[in-house]
């Protein structure tokens, strides 16, 4: 008997240690989240500045922007404004000739939205020098390039330029003896000296 009052007491000690502890949580969070509000009053009040107003700046030229800087700043946004309404003007054969102009890392990035998925297969199917051969041409010839004129460019067919139909004589005789059958249709000239 002795036992269970022993027990009913430590379940009492428990019940009341438990409610002690919930009462002692609550008035806690209640300290501190009546304490951030009236930091977060007295911030709102002050301007989040701290405890007192910001010292007064003793050299007040010092501390302000120089007008040189100013200007430049100015400058600087005028000019990527304008290369903004650059890129925004160009055409199909300025952005092929920017395309070449560039390093091969930059290419990656190349805006080539005005040109068709054909003219950018193009593009990037040509070797440095075709491409350095299209730095070279005027915006018209690289225009007619890509609209797919023959022979707009010197040595580079144009966007599905087909490839030549007729072939040279001297073609003919180099693909004859590369198939090791040197059959000729004509005979062979010989100039002496």
């Amino acid at each position: 008997m002795f036992r269970f009052i022993q027990a009913i007491l430590m379940g009492i000690m428990r019940i009341f240690q438990t409610t002690a502890q919930s009462i002692w949580d609550a008035f806690d969070w209640s300290i501190r989240t009546s304490g951030r509000l009236i930091d977060a009053a007295v911030s709102m009040v002050t301007g989040g500045g701290g405890v007192g107003p910001a010292p007064p700046v003793k050299d007040m030229k010092a501390a302000l922007p120089q007008i040189d800087t100013i200007t430049q700043a100015r400058e600087l946004a005028e000019g990527e404004g304008k290369a903004a309404e650059i890129i925004n003007r160009q055409s199909p054969a300025q952005q092929a000739m920017t395309f070449a102009m560039m390093s091969e890392d930059d290419r990656m990035s190349a805006d080539l939205s005005l040109l068709s998925d054909d003219q950018i297969d193009w593009l990037n199917g040509l070797s440095e020098g075709q491409l350095r051969s299209i730095t070279d041409a005027t915006e018209q010839r690289v225009t007619a390039a890509l609209a797919g004129e023959p022979k707009a460019l010197v040595a580079i067919r144009s966007v599905n330029e087909p490839e030549p139909e007729a072939e040279t004589i001297l073609g003919t005789r180099i693909a004859a003896f590369r198939a090791g059958n040197l059959a000729l249709d004509r005979p062979m000239a010989f100039a002496l000296h």
